[in-house]
């Protein structure tokens, strides 16, 4: 019979990114991986298409399960959203362990600290080069991103670029992928775009990492395991 697991969780590209390696440690033991993500989400499929992803508003799970031994129609459920209150006593929704927030999602399963530097995808070399193309991109250049919380947030931190991350109708954020390897320099907040850098064979000779004004002046969420290759620039509140 065939052995399937559910991945919760549901939000948070940069989330769903980093943990990427762990649903396919699943997948590569025999598992079906099931993953429901925000709709919006859910183009996350044509990238990661080992993964049996699932709108959540048409997965009716109970998404609130703090616990390792939740069970939906008696599939497994790796509560990974909450890897942080399980590991340390937190109440399920508390905020403040930022340090710990993303490298507990390994811890809780007990798996390598840098096997989130092992983050892979399909790329769609067509729609990159399309997008490419699109903005008349002449080399060398510099490349920005503002934007972070999945796009509803933005802080200016003052850089003009030649090329500024946008949305465009019909391209994921992983289209980007050939202009963030080919950019020179690269400035951007602090947000999923980093696990990207951080595992793409970048080819900029400076990168720089803004923080997620005005919720943060620093780098608590990243700093910790992120190569000090960054620049950083902090901000005092």
């Amino acid at each position: 019979m065939e052995k399937s697991i559910i991945i919760l969780q549901t939000f948070g590209l940069g989330d769903c990114l980093f943990i990427e390696p762990i649903a396919r440690k699943y997948f590569d033991e025999g598992y079906k991986v099931i993953w429901p993500v925000e709709d919006k989400d859910i183009w996350l499929k044509d990238y990661i298409k080992y993964v049996d992803f699932r709108k959540k508003s048409e997965f009716p799970m109970d998404y609130e399960q703090c616990r390792m031994d939740y069970t939906y129609e008696g599939i497994p459920v790796l509560p990974i959203r909450f890897s942080n209150p399980l590991l340390r006593g937190f109440a399920p929704h508390y905020g403040d362990d930022k340090q710990n927030w993303m490298l507990d999602k390994y811890r809780l399963l007990d798996l390598p600290l840098d096997m989130w530097r092992s983050l892979t995808w399909t790329r769609n070399h067509e729609r990159e080069n399309e997008l490419y193309d699109f903005l008349k991109i002449k080399e060398p250049y510099s490349f920005g991103n503002m934007h972070y919380g999945g796009g509803f947030a933005t802080y200016d931190f003052g850089v003009q670029t030649d090329v500024q991350l946008k949305k465009i109708k019909d391209f994921t954020l992983l289209d980007w992928t050939k202009i963030i390897i080919n950019a020179d320099v690269i400035h951007t907040v602090e947000t999923s775009l980093v696990y990207m850098i951080e595992t793409l064979p970048i080819k900029a000779r400076e990168i720089h990492l803004h923080p997620r004004l005005p919720w943060e002046g620093g780098f608590t969420g990243v700093k910790n395991f992120i190569s000090d290759r960054w620049i950083l620039h902090p901000v005092e509140l």
